[in-house]
């Protein structure tokens, strides 16, 4: 998926019908693909992990204006963040994408007396 059709469902899901947060939304873009990526050790991100970079930036989009607030409250509504990992709740998910470190064998030794 590219950034501009990311960019329009985030809209789409946020009620947001004007251009007015484009830039916002297509910088956070950025930034949790750049996260995912380095987390994954890959220079694109898989089809299959689109969602979690979507998801991502709808929580991170939420969270804009009180980075670095751990917690907040207004009108008996309150949210509370643990770190500013963007793709931390996502990670489980995403080590399937990871280079595997095993070193694997190919063949059978067999030791003769």
């Amino acid at each position: 998926m590219d950034k501009e059709e990311m960019l329009s469902q985030v809209k789409t899901r946020n009620g947001i019908n004007d251009a007015l947060q484009d830039a916002v939304i297509t910088d956070i873009i950025s930034d949790v693909e750049a996260q995912v990526l380095d987390y994954i050790e890959q220079d694109e991100v898989p089809n299959k992990a689109v969602w979690i970079v979507k998801n991502a930036v709808l929580a991170a989009f939420v969270r804009t204006g009180a980075e670095g607030v751990k917690s907040d409250s207004e009108e008996g509504k309150a949210q509370a963040w643990d770190s500013n990992d963007l793709i931390k709740d996502f990670k489980s998910y995403l080590d399937k994408y990871k280079p595997s470190t095993e070193i694997k064998s190919g063949g059978v030794v067999e030791f003769l007396p």
